[in-house]
């Protein structure tokens, strides 16, 4: 209707009525742009909303996968130090070689987290949640995911070097398959008086048990960032609600 009037004021040369209707057709598309933007930053502030909250959880679960990763290779230490003061004493140990062929073995076990990445790289790939949230957060948010990418790349990297191979694949270590090939173990008592004036072997040996020393800090030092992280995240949140 408003068209036609606009129409029929221009044919007529009502130029005044001709501006007024021009002026409402002009005025009806920006309020309802207006109106369509306030919805979809509505929309947008309330699926933040939920996305901080699936972040959170994400950032949880990081801290706790974190700080299991450091607890298992605290508990290996105390094997590792019995290891090396056995070879460099040349000590057998009273009980046998079964304990410190266990410790070997698990020089190549898997020390990756397995930290999630899927909810953050959500909510910071989203662009229309950038305009509600604060600059402190982004800047938490973004260091965050920045570690989150580093140490899942670099312990992927670590673990393919297999640098613990160094060690377990060293000639002075023989194998033994006591209840058939299905179930090969090392045979420590063989050679080991061998390995006792093998430098070559104690140098592996000691920068394999640096490189898992590393992982141990790594994991230590971002269970931490997860821990600032998680309270800038819920400080946002409660500035939202």
């Amino acid at each position: 209707m408003i068209i036609a009037r606009l129409r029929r004021a221009v044919r007529d040369q009502d130029w005044f009525a001709a501006l007024l209707e021009f002026i409402i057709v002009i005025s009806g598309v920006v309020i309802g742009f207006q109106i369509t933007a306030i919805a979809q930053a509505a929309q947008n502030k309330n699926s933040l909303v939920t996305a901080l909250e699936q972040m959170a959880t994400e950032v949880e679960t990081n801290i706790r996968l974190s700080d299991e990763t450091v607890e298992r290779i605290d508990t290996l230490f105390p094997r590792l130090d019995t290891l090396l003061r056995a070879i460099e004493s040349c000590t057998p140990p009273e009980d046998g070689f079964s304990g410190l062929e266990a410790t070997i073995l698990t020089l190549g076990a898997d020390f990756t987290a397995g930290l999630e990445t899927e909810r953050v790289a959500r909510l910071v790939d989203h662009p229309g949640f950038s305009p509600h949230i604060s600059e402190e957060a982004k800047r938490n948010i973004l260091g965050y995911r920045g570690a989150l990418i580093e140490n899942r790349a670099q312990s992927a990297t670590n673990f393919e070097l297999m640098w613990a191979n160094h060690v377990m694949l060293h000639p002075g270590l023989g194998l033994r398959a006591p209840d058939g090939f299905d179930t090969l173990g090392l045979d420590l008592e063989t050679g080991f008086y061998t390995l006792c004036e093998d430098t070559s072997f104690q140098n592996r040996l000691l920068s394999t048990i640096a490189f898992i020393s590393a992982y141990r800090l790594r994991y230590d030092l971002f269970s931490d960032e997860g821990e600032e992280t998680a309270a800038a995240i819920q400080a946002e949140l409660e500035a939202l609600r």
